[in-house]
Protein backbone atom coordinates (compact mmCIF):
# COMPACT_ATOMS: atom_id res chain seq x y z
CA UNK A 1 0.00 0.00 0.00
CA UNK A 2 1.27 3.49 -0.94
CA UNK A 3 1.75 5.95 1.83
CA UNK A 4 -0.92 8.64 2.19
CA UNK A 5 1.61 11.43 1.59
CA UNK A 6 2.70 9.74 -1.65
CA UNK A 7 -0.92 9.51 -2.85
CA UNK A 8 -1.49 13.15 -1.96
CA UNK A 9 1.67 14.19 -3.79
CA UNK A 10 0.60 12.29 -6.91
CA UNK A 11 -2.75 14.06 -7.04
CA UNK A 12 -1.13 17.46 -6.44
CA UNK A 13 1.24 16.80 -9.34
CA UNK A 14 -1.68 15.96 -11.64
CA UNK A 15 -3.51 19.14 -10.62
CA UNK A 16 -0.37 21.20 -11.23
CA UNK A 17 0.07 19.74 -14.71
CA UNK A 18 -3.58 20.48 -15.59
CA UNK A 19 -3.22 24.10 -14.43
CA UNK A 20 0.02 24.49 -16.35
CA UNK A 21 -1.66 23.20 -19.51
CA UNK A 22 -4.47 25.68 -19.04
CA UNK A 23 -2.05 28.58 -18.66
CA UNK A 24 -0.22 27.55 -21.81
CA UNK A 25 -3.44 27.43 -23.79
CA UNK A 26 -4.44 30.87 -22.49
CA UNK A 27 -1.03 32.29 -23.40
CA UNK A 28 -1.32 30.88 -26.90
CA UNK A 29 -4.79 32.38 -27.24
CA UNK A 30 -3.57 35.83 -26.13
CA UNK A 31 -0.56 35.58 -28.43
CA UNK A 32 -2.83 34.69 -31.34
CA UNK A 33 -5.14 37.63 -30.58
CA UNK A 34 -2.22 40.04 -30.29
CA UNK A 35 -0.81 38.63 -33.48
CA UNK A 36 -4.09 39.43 -35.24
CA UNK A 37 -3.73 43.03 -34.08
CA UNK A 38 -0.19 43.20 -35.42
CA UNK A 39 -1.05 41.72 -38.79
CA UNK A 40 -0.80 44.00 -41.83
CA UNK A 41 -4.14 45.51 -42.84
CA UNK A 42 -4.33 43.24 -45.89
CA UNK A 43 -4.24 40.12 -43.68
CA UNK A 44 -6.75 41.23 -41.05
CA UNK A 45 -10.33 40.07 -41.04
CA UNK A 46 -12.21 42.68 -43.14
CA UNK A 47 -14.75 44.76 -41.26
CA UNK A 48 -18.33 43.85 -42.12
CA UNK A 49 -20.67 46.86 -42.28
CA UNK A 50 -23.61 46.76 -39.88
CA UNK A 51 -25.93 48.86 -42.03
CA UNK A 52 -26.84 49.36 -45.67
CA UNK A 53 -27.47 53.04 -46.38
CA UNK A 54 -26.83 55.44 -49.23
CA UNK A 55 -23.57 56.42 -47.50
CA UNK A 56 -22.47 52.78 -47.46
CA UNK A 57 -23.31 52.63 -51.17
CA UNK A 58 -21.15 55.71 -51.70
CA UNK A 59 -18.19 54.04 -49.96
CA UNK A 60 -18.71 50.91 -52.05
CA UNK A 61 -18.64 52.87 -55.32
CA UNK A 62 -15.72 55.03 -54.23
CA UNK A 63 -13.64 51.97 -53.30
CA UNK A 64 -13.28 51.25 -57.04
CA UNK A 65 -11.04 54.33 -57.32
CA UNK A 66 -7.35 53.61 -56.90
CA UNK A 67 -6.02 54.59 -53.47
CA UNK A 68 -9.44 55.03 -51.87
CA UNK A 69 -10.13 53.06 -48.68
CA UNK A 70 -13.70 52.98 -47.29
CA UNK A 71 -14.00 53.39 -43.52
CA UNK A 72 -17.23 51.48 -42.86
CA UNK A 73 -16.38 51.13 -39.18
CA UNK A 74 -16.37 54.87 -38.53
CA UNK A 75 -19.56 55.33 -40.56
CA UNK A 76 -21.29 52.65 -38.49
CA UNK A 77 -20.04 54.21 -35.25
CA UNK A 78 -21.60 57.55 -36.24
CA UNK A 79 -24.93 55.84 -36.89
CA UNK A 80 -24.65 53.92 -33.61
CA UNK A 81 -24.09 57.19 -31.72
CA UNK A 82 -27.19 58.67 -33.35
CA UNK A 83 -29.26 55.60 -32.48
CA UNK A 84 -28.29 55.96 -28.81
CA UNK A 85 -29.29 59.62 -28.67
CA UNK A 86 -32.18 59.95 -31.11
CA UNK A 87 -35.52 58.17 -31.10
CA UNK A 88 -36.50 56.66 -34.44
CA UNK A 89 -39.53 58.76 -35.24
CA UNK A 90 -40.96 61.42 -37.51
CA UNK A 91 -40.90 64.49 -35.26
CA UNK A 92 -44.31 66.16 -35.46
CA UNK A 93 -43.12 69.72 -34.97
CA UNK A 94 -40.38 71.83 -36.48
CA UNK A 95 -38.92 72.40 -33.03
CA UNK A 96 -38.62 68.65 -32.43
CA UNK A 97 -37.11 68.11 -35.87
CA UNK A 98 -34.52 70.85 -35.31
CA UNK A 99 -33.52 69.20 -32.03
CA UNK A 100 -32.93 65.93 -33.89
CA UNK A 101 -30.80 67.61 -36.56
CA UNK A 102 -28.90 69.60 -33.94
CA UNK A 103 -28.10 66.34 -32.18
CA UNK A 104 -26.68 64.91 -35.42
CA UNK A 105 -24.66 68.09 -35.87
CA UNK A 106 -23.29 67.75 -32.32
CA UNK A 107 -22.41 64.08 -32.87
CA UNK A 108 -20.34 64.98 -35.92
CA UNK A 109 -18.54 67.70 -33.97
CA UNK A 110 -17.80 65.17 -31.20
CA UNK A 111 -16.51 62.76 -33.85
CA UNK A 112 -14.03 65.51 -34.82
CA UNK A 113 -15.54 66.51 -38.16
CA UNK A 114 -14.62 69.93 -39.50
CA UNK A 115 -16.08 71.64 -42.55
CA UNK A 116 -13.63 72.15 -45.38
CA UNK A 117 -14.72 72.87 -48.92
CA UNK A 118 -13.56 70.64 -51.77
CA UNK A 119 -13.69 67.11 -50.28
CA UNK A 120 -15.67 65.25 -52.97
CA UNK A 121 -15.40 61.68 -51.66
CA UNK A 122 -17.06 60.48 -48.48
CA UNK A 123 -14.18 58.01 -48.12
CA UNK A 124 -11.73 60.92 -47.84
CA UNK A 125 -13.85 62.57 -45.16
CA UNK A 126 -13.82 59.40 -43.07
CA UNK A 127 -10.03 59.10 -43.08
CA UNK A 128 -8.50 60.55 -39.87
CA UNK A 129 -5.59 62.95 -39.91
CA UNK A 130 -3.67 65.02 -37.41
CA UNK A 131 -3.96 68.78 -37.65
CA UNK A 132 -0.85 70.45 -38.98
CA UNK A 133 0.81 73.31 -37.12
CA UNK A 134 -0.42 75.73 -39.79
CA UNK A 135 -3.99 74.41 -39.50
CA UNK A 136 -3.94 74.79 -35.71
CA UNK A 137 -2.76 78.38 -36.04
CA UNK A 138 -5.45 79.01 -38.65
CA UNK A 139 -8.14 77.67 -36.28
CA UNK A 140 -6.86 79.80 -33.42
CA UNK A 141 -7.03 82.95 -35.54
CA UNK A 142 -10.32 82.13 -37.27
CA UNK A 143 -13.18 84.42 -36.18
CA UNK A 144 -16.59 82.73 -36.71
CA UNK A 145 -18.36 86.07 -36.34
CA UNK A 146 -16.17 87.91 -38.85
CA UNK A 147 -15.36 85.19 -41.37
CA UNK A 148 -18.91 84.54 -42.55
CA UNK A 149 -18.34 84.79 -46.30
CA UNK A 150 -18.35 80.98 -46.47
CA UNK A 151 -21.99 81.26 -47.55
CA UNK A 152 -20.79 82.34 -50.96
CA UNK A 153 -19.24 79.49 -52.95
CA UNK A 154 -16.70 81.70 -54.72
CA UNK A 155 -15.15 82.52 -51.35
CA UNK A 156 -14.88 79.10 -49.74
CA UNK A 157 -12.83 77.00 -52.16
CA UNK A 158 -10.46 74.81 -50.17
CA UNK A 159 -11.05 76.72 -46.95
CA UNK A 160 -11.53 75.34 -43.45
CA UNK A 161 -14.50 77.17 -41.90
CA UNK A 162 -15.90 76.81 -38.40
CA UNK A 163 -18.73 77.92 -36.18
CA UNK A 164 -17.96 79.13 -32.67
CA UNK A 165 -18.89 75.71 -31.27
CA UNK A 166 -16.75 73.83 -33.80
CA UNK A 167 -13.75 76.05 -33.09
CA UNK A 168 -14.03 75.63 -29.32
CA UNK A 169 -14.28 71.84 -29.61
CA UNK A 170 -11.34 71.62 -32.02
CA UNK A 171 -9.11 73.74 -29.80
CA UNK A 172 -9.85 71.52 -26.81
CA UNK A 173 -8.97 68.32 -28.74
CA UNK A 174 -5.90 69.35 -30.74
CA UNK A 175 -4.01 66.16 -29.86
CA UNK A 176 -6.67 64.02 -31.57
CA UNK A 177 -7.22 63.11 -35.22
CA UNK A 178 -9.82 64.98 -37.25
CA UNK A 179 -11.95 64.49 -40.36
CA UNK A 180 -12.48 67.11 -43.06
CA UNK A 181 -15.86 67.07 -44.80
CA UNK A 182 -17.68 69.38 -47.19
CA UNK A 183 -21.39 69.96 -47.73
CA UNK A 184 -21.72 66.87 -49.96
CA UNK A 185 -20.09 64.38 -47.63
CA UNK A 186 -21.80 65.80 -44.52
CA UNK A 187 -25.15 65.55 -46.27
CA UNK A 188 -24.66 61.83 -46.92
CA UNK A 189 -23.79 61.24 -43.26
CA UNK A 190 -27.11 62.88 -42.33
CA UNK A 191 -28.92 60.76 -44.92
CA UNK A 192 -27.39 57.55 -43.57
CA UNK A 193 -28.58 58.35 -40.05
CA UNK A 194 -31.98 59.33 -41.41
CA UNK A 195 -32.40 56.04 -43.26
CA UNK A 196 -31.57 53.95 -40.19
CA UNK A 197 -33.77 56.04 -37.87
CA UNK A 198 -36.56 56.51 -40.42
CA UNK A 199 -36.22 60.28 -40.50
CA UNK A 200 -37.86 62.13 -43.43
CA UNK A 201 -34.65 63.60 -44.85
CA UNK A 202 -33.97 64.51 -48.47
CA UNK A 203 -31.10 66.07 -50.40
CA UNK A 204 -31.53 69.42 -52.12
CA UNK A 205 -29.08 71.22 -54.42
CA UNK A 206 -28.04 74.82 -54.82
CA UNK A 207 -25.21 76.13 -57.01
CA UNK A 208 -22.05 74.30 -55.86
CA UNK A 209 -23.81 73.42 -52.63
CA UNK A 210 -25.79 70.58 -51.05
CA UNK A 211 -28.00 70.60 -47.97
CA UNK A 212 -30.66 68.59 -46.15
CA UNK A 213 -34.43 69.01 -46.10
CA UNK A 214 -36.77 67.71 -43.43
CA UNK A 215 -40.22 66.95 -44.86
CA UNK A 216 -43.41 66.81 -42.83
CA UNK A 217 -46.38 64.63 -43.67
CA UNK A 218 -48.47 67.65 -44.65
CA UNK A 219 -46.06 68.61 -47.42
CA UNK A 220 -44.19 71.40 -45.65
CA UNK A 221 -40.43 71.27 -45.09
CA UNK A 222 -37.47 73.24 -43.87
CA UNK A 223 -33.83 73.39 -44.97
CA UNK A 224 -30.91 72.45 -42.74
CA UNK A 225 -27.36 73.64 -43.38
CA UNK A 226 -25.21 70.62 -42.52
CA UNK A 227 -21.93 72.53 -42.51
CA UNK A 228 -22.81 74.78 -39.59
CA UNK A 229 -26.08 73.49 -38.14
CA UNK A 230 -28.79 76.05 -38.76
CA UNK A 231 -32.09 76.52 -40.59
CA UNK A 232 -32.17 78.50 -43.84
CA UNK A 233 -35.27 79.37 -45.86
CA UNK A 234 -35.47 78.98 -49.63
CA UNK A 235 -35.53 82.75 -49.99
CA UNK A 236 -32.38 83.15 -47.91
CA UNK A 237 -30.72 80.46 -50.01
CA UNK A 238 -31.72 82.17 -53.27
CA UNK A 239 -30.33 85.46 -52.03
CA UNK A 240 -27.06 84.19 -50.55
CA UNK A 241 -26.26 81.94 -53.52
CA UNK A 242 -27.72 84.21 -56.22
CA UNK A 243 -30.01 81.52 -57.64
CA UNK A 244 -32.10 82.71 -60.62
CA UNK A 245 -35.82 81.98 -60.53
CA UNK A 246 -35.68 80.01 -63.79
CA UNK A 247 -33.18 77.58 -62.25
CA UNK A 248 -35.63 76.89 -59.43
CA UNK A 249 -38.62 76.51 -61.79
CA UNK A 250 -36.69 74.08 -64.00
CA UNK A 251 -35.90 71.85 -61.04
CA UNK A 252 -32.13 72.35 -61.26
CA UNK A 253 -31.94 73.85 -57.77
CA UNK A 254 -33.90 73.87 -54.49
CA UNK A 255 -35.78 70.68 -55.35
CA UNK A 256 -36.04 67.78 -52.93
CA UNK A 257 -34.44 64.71 -54.46
CA UNK A 258 -35.35 61.05 -54.14
CA UNK A 259 -32.79 58.57 -52.84
CA UNK A 260 -32.17 57.40 -56.40
CA UNK A 261 -31.61 60.96 -57.62
CA UNK A 262 -29.19 61.54 -54.74
CA UNK A 263 -27.00 58.77 -56.17
CA UNK A 264 -26.20 61.13 -59.03
CA UNK A 265 -24.13 63.18 -56.61
CA UNK A 266 -22.07 60.10 -55.71
CA UNK A 267 -21.32 59.30 -59.35
CA UNK A 268 -20.47 62.91 -60.15
CA UNK A 269 -18.09 63.14 -57.19
CA UNK A 270 -16.47 59.85 -58.15
CA UNK A 271 -16.06 61.29 -61.62
CA UNK A 272 -14.08 64.15 -60.08
CA UNK A 273 -11.84 61.60 -58.34
CA UNK A 274 -11.19 59.86 -61.66
CA UNK A 275 -10.47 63.22 -63.23
CA UNK A 276 -7.90 64.06 -60.53
CA UNK A 277 -6.14 60.80 -61.45
CA UNK A 278 -6.15 61.70 -65.18
CA UNK A 279 -8.58 58.88 -65.97
CA UNK A 280 -10.87 61.05 -68.04
CA UNK A 281 -12.70 58.20 -69.81
CA UNK A 282 -13.87 56.82 -66.46
CA UNK A 283 -14.73 60.31 -65.27
CA UNK A 284 -16.96 60.94 -68.29
CA UNK A 285 -18.69 57.59 -67.79
CA UNK A 286 -19.55 58.60 -64.21
CA UNK A 287 -20.74 62.05 -65.22
CA UNK A 288 -23.01 60.40 -67.80
CA UNK A 289 -24.34 58.04 -65.11
CA UNK A 290 -25.08 61.02 -62.88
CA UNK A 291 -27.00 62.77 -65.66
CA UNK A 292 -28.92 59.61 -66.57
CA UNK A 293 -30.13 59.47 -62.95
CA UNK A 294 -30.79 63.20 -62.61
CA UNK A 295 -31.02 65.06 -65.94
CA UNK A 296 -31.35 68.36 -64.04
CA UNK A 297 -27.98 68.00 -62.30
CA UNK A 298 -26.23 71.20 -63.40
CA UNK A 299 -22.87 70.42 -61.73
CA UNK A 300 -22.61 67.10 -63.57
CA UNK A 301 -23.05 68.89 -66.92
CA UNK A 302 -20.33 71.33 -65.90
CA UNK A 303 -17.99 68.57 -64.72
CA UNK A 304 -18.50 66.56 -67.92
CA UNK A 305 -17.82 69.62 -70.07
CA UNK A 306 -14.53 70.26 -68.27
CA UNK A 307 -13.52 66.60 -68.69
CA UNK A 308 -14.11 66.81 -72.44
CA UNK A 309 -11.90 69.90 -72.83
Amino acid sequence: MLRPDYERGKYLLIIALVCLAGLCLKALSVEETDGQKDLPAAQKEPYKPKYQTIAHRALELESEVEGVEPNYELLDSIIDAAKRRIAASRADSKEEAIKVLQTIHDILIEKNFLYKDGIPLLSDSLQPQKLSVDTIEYIKKFDPERDTLWKYPSDVSGKLLLTRKQKAYALSHLDEEFHFADCNTLTFLYLAIGQVLNLPLHVAYAPQHTFIRWHFSGGSYFNWETTSGYVETDEECKLSLNIPAIAVRSGAYLRSLSETEALANIYSNRGLAWEERDQLDKAIVDFNKALAINPNFAEAYNNRGIAYV
